[in-house]
């Protein structure tokens, strides 16, 4: 006899993708060795699909990302986001988007889909990026009162395992209000947006300083264009239609 924590005799689940189902055995199995498969409750896509990776440590994307309910896991890139001379805001943010998908997907032994964003808004010719301070988000901010700005917001995904590698530039306008001083300092002390390009926070306070919007694609100004997204990994061989749980 094994012991008191004995009452289910014979039934042993098996570990893997298929567990074993249960069976009868001549004598009694303990509890404590009754377990479940690590795969239980996944579907067959979700088990044999690659290891989805974005990479970007952004609340903004990482929240836009839940929304497809896929599991997925978040990596730094660590790419300087730096301009290049002549480069359109558009190419930018291309090319940045590309960057960090790929500085993540060539670390990487397994098979996986890397996703990379990246954002540049930009108004009358001139690119808006990250403040940084205080100062300078309230310059910003002082330039585009009464303005149209243009978000442009580049979406990337890698498969090396496949070698899929395809790179999407969506846009999306946002006209601001007639800004006065008192409302730029209220926004900045209460959002602090001086690492968020063209210094808006959208998704938070941010909107009180916008009038107008135009465009497709709403997340692509929040920094991660969900329908494009979808659209590459299909094409990369995730489908999200069968994915998420």
């Amino acid at each position: 006899m094994l012991g008191s924590d004995l009452g289910h005799r014979g039934r042993i689940i098996g570990i893997g993708p298929h567990p074993v189902k249960d069976s009868l055995l001549p004598f009694p199995v303990p509890k404590s060795l009754i377990c479940k498969s690590p795969f239980a409750g996944l579907s067959e896509h979700q088990v044999t699909a690659p290891e989805l990776i974005l990479a970007s440590t952004s609340e903004s994307r990482r929240a836009l990302m839940e929304r497809l309910r896929i599991p997925f896991r978040i990596a730094a890139p660590g790419i300087a986001e730096a301009s290049i001379p002549g480069e359109s805001p558009g190419q930018m943010a291309g090319r940045l988007a590309t960057a960090k998908a790929r500085a993540i997907a060539t670390t990487s032994t397994a098979d996986v889909i890397v996703i990379g964003s990246d954002q540049v808004p930009a108004s009358n010719g001139a690119t808006l990026g990250k403040p940084g301070t205080h100062e300078r988000a309230v310059d910003q901010l002082q330039s585009v009162s009464g303005r149209w700005v243009r978000f442009h917001t580049g979406v990337s995904v890698q498969r090396p395992a496949t070698g899929f590698s395809s790179t999407l530039v969506e846009t999306y306008d946002l006209r601001f209000r007639q800004l006065g001083a008192p409302l730029i300092e209220r926004y900045l002390n209460a959002e602090r947006p001086y690492h968020c390009a063209g210094s808006l926070k959208v998704e938070g306070l941010g909107i009180l300083l916008l009038e107008a919007a135009r465009g497709n694609d709403q997340t692509t100004v929040l920094g991660l264009p969900l329908m494009s997204l979808t659209r590459l990994l299909r094409d990369a061989g995730l489908d999200p239609d069968v994915m998420f749980e």
